[in-house]
């Protein structure tokens, strides 16, 4: 058997003529140009061919083959790019319609998983298509293009949607060469994503002896996902790749957005793929409403619906950052609201607390997702902050003790809040002491920066593993650089140091006649000073965007 491939000098390309050299085939390896020739596999021969400008009878010129497997495509990775449907289409369509005419009887041609658009979840051969990229857009009316070809012709026709591939010799801007680029230069962390999309991912060695399989088998049509069929998060994937390579390096999640063009949880369904080809990968079976398995994890429609949402999020955050109008709105509310005291007319479970709700919201998404063992706060004032923080680690302890199926004893809680104020009224400090929280609560009378209040406080979060540092006492320049001297530290990667009261950098000068900061003398100067010489911390820009009313812009400090 005569078997051909186009896109031979590609990173799919080397894959499949190794997989198709060690099984044996008479192999014709189809290249741009002579200089694209592989050296790592042997074929029978290489034709140099242009897609773009094919000969007469591009079917006789490579050998009049009993199959070709088309992986050929240009203009990648620009998804987005006007050459797939402008360029790309009309020459491919061309020179595979040529093939078919001169001859060509059996076809297998790499499509791919874009062509579902925005679509969540497991997705099926037969799911509408519904493309939002001019790639998938391109392949997707190349597939229907074809297909009305077979009818005309005697010709088996097999699109494979392939989903992610990775592996050696990938672009330089996939997820897996980029990691293994920071491997090889000896970095401590890699910077991507936040890693929660959930995604199907295939070793394209893999990729290719299915391509390979179906390729050598006759009567066969239709189209195939080539995936795994099991969903991961991109985290838990690029885990495993530092697992595996034994690198001391860190994932950097959050620095760099969510594709607009991806959808948060999707992956392949490959039953018709398996009822085809042997395979020592199939997924187990889950009938309707039951959950995917996934690395410890279950991955339900829930699951999937929590996903989009996070990605409609991030949309709107850009579009939060874009918005010049909004972004004076609220900036006109905070210089309004100053005045009048607004922050000081909430309360948290009874307890006055001087803040503004959406800080308030702000929190406790922090502290849900941080899940602390140990919240420290300077600044106590009325305890409404010490209040909420305590609820929400009862709350943790509480879903903790269901989800273990085990008793929740609330005279034992295993998470805490400690509280530093120089000067603890004694109502309030009664009044704290007599919540139902207290008993989660400690609290130290003293300057938050006195050597030792500061020997104190890090004596007591030895041994906590997880740790939520708020600084909300004296809002000067010089005592807000010193906390975050002294307590930054005990923030543990990956949690946050929460400096309130940035925004007087942002208000009019001297709206605090009684108090001793002012624009030029607060936190924000002092977070700036202290950003400039530490480069383990970096600012929330997201947290900002999705507030837009927070009296702590630039304020959320992320320890990386």
């Amino acid at each position: 058997m005569r078997i051909a491939v186009s896109g031979a000098s590609g990173f799919i390309g080397q894959y499949v003529l190794r997989e198709l050299q060690s099984r044996g085939f008479n192999t014709i390896a189809l290249t741009r140009s002579a200089t694209h020739r592989s050296s790592q596999s042997e074929v029978s021969r290489w034709v140099v061919m242009d897609v773009a400008n094919p000969p007469s009878n591009p079917f006789e010129t490579m050998g009049s083959p009993d199959v070709l497997i088309h992986l050929a495509w240009s203009g990648l990775p620009n998804y987005q790019s006007n050459h797939h449907l402008e360029v790309e289409l009309p020459a491919q369509l061309a020179f595979l319609t040529s093939c078919v005419r001169n001859g060509l009887k059996r076809l297998v041609v790499a499509g791919t998983c874009y062509e579902y658009g925005l679509a969540s979840g497991e997705l099926a051969e037969d799911a509408p298509t519904q493309p939002c990229t001019q790639y998938g857009l391109a392949k997707d009316m190349l597939c229907k293009a074809l297909f009305g070809l077979r009818m005309q012709y005697d010709l088996d026709l097999a699109w494979l949607r392939l989903f992610y591939l990775y592996g050696d010799g990938q672009s330089e801007k996939s997820l897996y060469r980029m990691f293994r680029t920071a491997i090889d230069r000896g970095a401590k962390t890699f910077d991507m994503s936040g890693g929660e999309q959930l995604r199907d991912f295939l070793p394209v060695h893999e990729a290719a002896r299915l391509i390979v399989e179906i390729a050598q088998r006759e009567n066969v049509s239709g189209i195939f996902n080539v995936c795994s069929g099991k969903p991961i998060a991109v985290r838990e994937l690029v885990q495993s790749w530092i697992e595996a390579s034994g690198a001391k390096i860190a994932m950097n999640l959050g620095q760099i957005p969510y594709s607009p063009s991806e959808p948060m949880a999707f992956w392949g369904t490959r039953e018709k793929l398996d009822a085809i080809v042997d395979s020592t990968t199939q997924p187990k079976k889950t009938q309707a409403g039951q959950a995917w398995s996934c690395t410890g994890h279950s991955i339900n429609e829930s699951t999937v619906i929590s996903m989009e949402f996070a990605h409609e999020v991030e949309r709107r955050l850009e579009a939060n950052r874009q918005d010049k109008t909004l972004q004076a709105a609220s900036h006109d509310f905070i210089v309004a609201s100053t005045q009048p005291k607004y922050s000081y007319n909430f309360s948290m479970l009874g307890r006055p607390i001087i803040q503004y709700p959406q800080d308030m919201v702000a929190l406790q998404e922090l502290i849900w997702t941080i899940k602390p063992d140990l919240v420290i706060e300077t600044g106590i004032a009325h305890g409404g902050s010490l209040i909420l923080s305590a609820s929400m680690l009862a709350l943790l302890d509480y879903c903790d003790a269901v989800e273990a199926g085990q008793t929740l004893d609330p005279k034992t809680p295993r998470r805490r809040v400690l509280g530093i104020d120089i000067d603890i009224r004694a109502h309030n400090r009664a009044a704290i002491e007599a919540h139902p929280m207290a008993h989660r609560i400690d609290m130290i009378q003293g300057s938050s920066i006195a050597p030792e209040i500061v020997a104190e406080v890090h004596k007591r979060a030895a041994g906590n593993e997880r740790v939520l540092v708020i600084l909300d006492s004296n809002h000067t320049h010089e005592h807000v650089l010193a906390e975050l001297d002294a307590y930054a530290s005990l923030v543990s990667p990956g949690s946050y140091c929460v400096v309130f009261d940035t925004v007087i950098e942002d208000l009019p000068a001297g709206m605090y006649p009684d108090r001793p900061w002012n624009v030029g003398n607060n936190p924000k100067t002092a977070v700036h000073e202290f950003l400039s010489r530490s480069h383990d911390f970096e600012v929330d820009e997201d947290m900002e965007a999705k507030l837009l009313i927070t009296v702590a812009p630039g304020g959320y400090l992320r320890r990386r």
